[in-house]
């Protein structure tokens, strides 16, 4: 549905093929990559597949993104999920598109830190990719603000953690 909706906004010239690379890295089933190569058979600038690549390259990978995308499976008991990516993600104060539920903690997160949205209907993500994408025109800074995410830094966590045993302890 997402990539779908992306050639819509593309063919309805609300997306310029030129100011629109979706690059994907990792390991895409063959199944997978042959029908995104066909959904974007009329803009094969835009799409760019790379295989996998080292965790260094692709967390600069998405420091470089204008907007990131998380895929959220719909299974039972996924509302208590939280994708390790979407921490990595926050780190880099980029957009986040969550093509998913909407009603599960990763979309609370990140409505939460004004950070993105998760979304299951194409028109919706369409929006979102459009309100990106007009700000990116406007020359706007991503709303990801690092002051924001930084309670879910390793080192903090750790320390709450840890203020959490103690606590316990002590009784």
């Amino acid at each position: 549905s997402l990539f779908k909706a992306i050639v819509r906004l593309l063919r309805e010239g609300r997306l310029s093929a030129p100011e629109v690379c979706l690059t994907l890295a990792g390991n895409i089933a063959p199944a997978i990559l042959a029908e995104l190569r066909y959904i974007f058979a009329d803009y094969p600038g835009v799409l760019q597949i790379k295989e996998y690549v080292p965790h260094k390259q692709a967390t600069a990978m998405m420091q470089q993104a204008d907007l990131l995308l998380l895929f959220m499976e719909k299974v039972d008991r996924y509302q208590g999920h939280l994708p390790g990516k979407l921490f990595e993600y926050l780190a880099a104060l980029r957009p986040v598109l969550g093509c998913g539920p909407g009603d599960g903690e990763a979309a609370g997160l990140l409505r939460e830190l004004q950070a993105g949205g998760v979304y299951e209907q194409p028109e919706k993500m369409a929006d979102f990719i459009m309100t990106v994408f007009q700000a990116w025109k406007k020359g706007e800074p991503p709303a990801v603000k690092e002051q924001d995410i930084v309670r879910f830094e390793r080192k903090n966590l750790t320390r709450r953690l840890a203020s959490v045993f103690e606590e316990t302890l002590k009784h």
